[in-house]
């Protein structure tokens, strides 16, 4: 270099900020992660979407029978018909995140950059340029922001009825900063009893954000308080995911209540099967999030020579030089279990195994 100076010494702000890299980061999808979690993992209810084909998926389900249905004398008279009810289980979500590297770019990189690297948990097999595993991997959080918020506002959406109230309206839940009573009609206990009032079985999933998830945040300080109660015991009995955007999609300070298997997501990979491999310009495959665990869509489109293409976004014209394009991509959606479930006649009319609650933090006596 000119002058005798040294060359610049060039470090990855990766390598500095180690586990805090922004780049990476990936603002935690509670509503999403609930979905992961739930007990059809495996997603059974996809196997309407295998192999790249599709067919239409049909849920059908019987309606249990209710006391009115029931006689007190003997008689041969039927009371009821056992049928079946069916629902569909339509995918109509989608989402996509696309980039573009040019050759030359990464021609002005390092050499580590252009090294041939395997895309985790692909199907074929796949290799790439670590540069282009590396911007894939920082383009992941806008796809997975997507889907959460689309995922939670269908949620709300489809919060049943509480039968603690009869409708699907939020509850207020107090838990107290008065350390000295034991109410039985407010606080976790009263959310647990209203799951059991509902008849629902297995861990309560809980998703929101704001003061249950400082309540949460709360617990491992904690020992048994005044009243005898003890509140990190009570955490344990759910299964808590803090998604920051409730705030803005269920209001601020709610959290959803959610009885396992009420809601399941709904996945359809398209590169897979006789749809993946190398067609024309393009190679289709699948890959693992290493966030999420989720699989989505991949496509590597290469241009070999200045292409002028049209943004599908802005309008605007740009043209692309010798390198690829690399476009991540998912089709998806929730499904919900009925609120016909249940007969209109029964006691959980319209109940489908997600309640809504505003959580509060007031004294009772102090």
């Amino acid at each position: 270099m000119a002058l005798g100076y040294c060359e610049a010494l060039l470090r990855h702000l990766r390598s500095i900020n180690t586990q805090n890299y922004p780049g990476t980061k990936v603002t935690p999808p509670g509503a999403l992660r609930l979905l992961l979690d739930n007990p059809d993992r495996p997603n059974v209810i996809g196997e309407a979407y295998t192999d790249g084909h599709r067919r239409e998926m049909r849920v059908k389900y019987k309606v249990r029978s209710v006391l009115s249905q029931t006689s007190t004398s003997r008689s041969c008279d039927y009371n009821i018909i056992p049928v079946y009810k069916e629902t569909t289980a339509p995918i109509n979500n989608y989402v996509q995140i696309a980039l573009r590297i040019d050759d030359d770019t990464i021609r002005q990189y390092c050499e580590d950059a252009s090294n041939t690297v395997a895309l985790p948990g692909s199907n074929p097999p796949t290799t790439l340029m670590a540069e282009h595993l590396d911007s894939i991997l920082h383009a992941l959080n806008g796809p997975i922001q997507r889907m959460d918020t689309v995922l939670l506002t269908s949620m709300v959406a489809n919060f049943g009825v509480n039968v603690a109230t009869g409708n699907n309206a939020a509850q207020t839940i107090n838990i107290s900063k008065d350390l000295q009573i034991q109410d039985l009609n407010d606080g976790i206990l009263k959310i647990l009893a209203d799951f059991q009032d509902n008849e629902m079985i297995g861990t309560p999933q809980v998703v929101g954000s704001g003061l249950f998830n400082k309540w949460a945040m709360l617990q491992p300080f904690k020992q048994m308080d005044f009243s005898g109660i003890n509140s990190p015991a009570q955490l344990q009995m759910f299964q808590w995911y803090n998604d920051a955007k409730s705030s803005t999609i269920m209001g601020a300070d709610q959290i959803g209540v959610v009885a396992p298997g009420t809601f399941h997501l709904l996945e359809n990979l398209r590169n897979v099967g006789s749809f993946a491999g190398t067609k024309g310009g393009s190679t289709f495959a699948t890959m693992t999030d290493p966030y999420t665990g989720l699989r989505w869509d991949i496509q590597f489109k290469y241009y070999d020579c200045p292409t002028t293409v049209t943004n599908a976004y802005s309008g605007a014209t740009s043209t692309i030089d010798m390198g690829w394009v690399l476009i991540i991509s998912k089709y998806y959606d929730l499904f919900v279990t009925p609120a016909s479930a249940f007969d209109g006649a029964d006691v959980l009319a319209g109940v489908n195994g997600a309640f809504r609650y505003t959580i509060s933090n007031a004294c009772e006596t102090c």
